[in-house]
């Protein structure tokens, strides 16, 4: 079985490139091929300067020059060079220390699920009142609606069309433009229509994936965590359940922290409101116990149907 690794980076991050690489070539699973999806410019017209002996030496490594086809860059080209149906394919995100093992658990849990894409978390839709679940450290492998990226995603090359990957419609009808940044999210879209599932393994990822130093630059997508993305991200979701390729969901234990924080807001907005409106402390309490009960109720009622 055939085993490879593709990856891509910005021209601010080449500098650091090799604290990934390095790591990805010291698995204990032995890859049989690294590609690395450089493009000659980026998007906005950023040159790459790779050293010449940049990897060289290396026949495990592989640099794919080319154009920038945005966040799909870190496999897209891949593809090309990739055609046995079998092959299994790994993306790497370029900021982070990578365990040794990685690559191992992942190949050993493609033999438990053979149809699965796979990664150490991913996200469901979810269901009122609990969406957008976050599948992490889970203790046991659950299927979920998008894989993420960071974590490393082992993709088998069977589910990837590079026709229809860089397409962005279904059935004729184009996608929101908002898909093209949002890798992660198109790519499980992807290989779930082509007939896989998608799985987040039963491991905890900080064990597993350290950040780098450099994260702090740019992001692939060049604009980092904000208030934008997280709104493209709720309706791509919206938009992928409701053509019904999104449907999965889970209990609050897989990511229960989304749901304590929540309940602590609402808590103290509870409280806040009863000292500005009723001086009756009978009446407070009572409103407080209700709620806290509702809240009680709402939370570990799901954790405990997981």
């Amino acid at each position: 079985m055939r085993v490879v690794a593709s990856l891509t980076t910005l021209p601010k991050r080449l500098p650091y490139l090799h604290k990934t690489v390095d790591c990805i070539l010291k698995q204990s699973y032995p890859l049989d091929m690294i590609y690395l999806c450089i493009p000659y410019k980026t998007r906005k017209g950023e040159e790459y300067n790779i050293p010449e002996d940049f990897y060289s030496n290396n026949n495990r490594v592989k640099i794919i020059r080319g154009l920038d086809y945005g966040p799909i860059t870190k496999i897209y080209p891949t593809l090309f060079h990739e055609h046995d149906p079998n092959t299994l394919i790994i993306t790497f995100d370029d900021d982070v220390k990578v365990h040794p093992d990685v690559v191992k658990i992942l190949v050993d849990k493609h033999r438990v699920h053979p149809n699965a894409c796979l990664s150490f978390s991913g996200w469901c839709v979810g269901e009122f009142p609990f969406y957008l679940q976050y599948a992490s450290t889970n203790t046991k492998d659950v299927r979920v609606d998008w894989l993420q990226g960071v974590h490393a995603v082992l993709y088998q090359r069977r589910f990837l069309n590079e026709q229809s990957l860089l397409d962005y419609t279904i059935e004729g009808k184009k996608v929101p433009k908002s898909a093209f940044m949002n890798d992660d999210i198109w790519l499980s879209v992807h290989v779930l229509r082509n007939g896989a599932e998608c799985k987040s393994i039963n491991k905890r990822p900080l064990d597993y994936f350290t950040a780098l130093s450099h994260r702090r630059l740019d992001s692939i997508s060049g604009r980092g965590l904000n208030f934008e993305i997280g709104t493209e991200i709720i309706n791509l979701c919206i938009y992928f359940t409701r053509l019904g390729i999104f449907r999965e969901s889970f209990s609050a234990k897989h990511s229960v922290i989304l749901y304590f924080l929540p309940a602590i807001l609402i808590l103290l907005t509870i409280v806040l409101l009863l000292q500005r409106y009723t001086s009756n402390w009978g009446l407070r309490l009572s409103i407080l116990a209700v709620s806290i009960l509702i809240l009680y109720n709402i939370v570990f009622n799901t954790i405990a149907a997981g």
